[in-house]
């Protein structure tokens, strides 16, 4: 019981639909260059779940305690006290050393590309938050890479047609998709300190 419940809320700090998602993603961005299957999917497939797992772990260390004050993020387990601010850190920190590492023995701009995507989220986006609703910008650019990551590890090189108009894609739809979570949860942001279009 102790181990399962421990397996959730591990699944819940890494949000493990959202990691599946951008992993898929990216799996996508890879047969868009090519169809051959082989150990560079192998290693994408398991780098990105890594790198996605802990970034999202460290976005939720980096605003526990705006989680705590929001309906829709107080029941988070950070939030909740299921998992400590250190372990949750030293799982990210791990994750994400651990998913740069399979994606650095694909190619290093796939690396890097992971490596960015990172950055952006935590560093960027987190911080634009608190500071204008115009984030989303950003936040819909962090979705937009994983599919660049996954052709690039099937030996793509940037710019062709098909992945741009695919991370294209994926960059648009996000954009309402934000802008309704803001809309619908406007309060509960204001509460927490983050920017809404209202306030």
């Amino acid at each position: 019981m102790k181990i399962s419940g421990g397996l959730s809320n591990l699944a819940e700090l890494i949000r493990f639909r959202l990691t599946a998602a951008v992993t898929l993603s990216a799996i996508t961005g890879y047969f868009i260059h090519t169809t051959l299957a082989g150990i560079p999917l192998i290693l994408l497939t398991a780098g990105i779940f890594l790198l996605a797992a802990g970034a999202s772990a460290l976005n939720q260390y980096n605003e526990r305690d705006q989680d705590r004050m929001m309906l829709r993020t107080r029941k988070r387990p950070l939030p909740r006290g299921k998992i400590k601010p250190v372990t949750a850190l030293v799982v990210s920190l791990l994750f994400i050393a651990s998913g740069m590492v399979l994606l650095l023995f694909i190619r290093p701009i796939t690396a890097s590309l992971g490596m960015l995507n990172v950055l952006l989220y935590n560093l960027v986006y987190t911080r634009l938050k608190k500071i204008t609703p115009l984030a989303v910008i950003t936040g819909a650019a962090v979705g937009a890479i994983p599919p660049l990551i996954g052709f690039t590890a099937a030996g793509g090189s940037m710019p062709q047609n098909e992945i741009i108009l695919y991370s294209s894609f994926m960059f648009l739809w996000q954009l309402p998709h934000f802008w309704l979570i803001l809309v619908k949860y406007r309060v509960d942001y204001q509460k927490a300190g983050f920017r809404t279009f209202s306030g």
